[in-house]
């Protein structure tokens, strides 16, 4: 008696395309707002630039 493998399942018989779909979308929207949030916390061009007369605190 032959003994064979179960052939593999495809992916689409797994996951519906539709909640496929819906995950791409929301990993997309996730890397937009990862992104946003990165420009928002970089450092400015000015930062640390000395202002003109100002004298340090006594």
């Amino acid at each position: 008696m032959l003994i064979r493998p179960p052939a593999d399942i495809p992916p689409s018989e797994i996951t519906p395309l539709e909640i496929y779909r819906e995950r791409r979308r929301f990993m997309q929207g996730m890397g937009v707002l990862a992104a946003g949030a990165a420009l928002g916390a970089a450092p400015d061009a000015g930062a640390g630039v000395k202002l003109a007369g100002v004298r340090p605190s006594a």
